[in-house]
């Protein structure tokens, strides 16, 4: 698996790009945090953390959008946090999809980061 942290001209990390169903991927999924919760990565301690603006730090990244593109660009599926009342369905843009654990991102032996200078690992 394949994963490449995307920054913005901020300098801010809001998007995380994965290869996924094998080498060569047959897709891709694109992973939005949070609106708001976008941040930067450091090396504390000698461990990679995830610096928020808001001061917050850890090993936590809040996902809230997930898209899956397939290879031939025909198909994509998204998945977001969203609640229904009656017949109204509503996005919930501060309710995560999924908690990525950077621990655990980097503790697994099929796990490569393309852009690993870039983090300074």
């Amino acid at each position: 698996m394949i994963i490449a942290f995307m920054k913005d001209y901020y300098g801010l990390y809001s998007t995380i790009f994965v290869s996924l169903n094998g080498s060569p991927p047959k897709a891709y999924a694109i992973l939005k945090v949070c609106f708001g919760k976008e941040f930067k990565l450091i090396k504390e301690d000698g461990e990679l953390k995830a610096f928020y603006r808001s001061g917050k730090n850890g090993d936590e990244i809040d996902i809230n959008i997930i898209k899956i593109l397939y290879l031939d660009l025909t198909h994509y599926r998204t998945i977001r946090q969203g609640f229904t009342i009656g017949n109204f369905s509503f996005i919930d843009g501060s309710t995560p999809v999924v908690t990525l654990s950077l621990k655990e991102l980097l503790s697994r032996k099929d796990v490569i980061i393309m852009n690993a200078e870039a983090i300074q690992l």
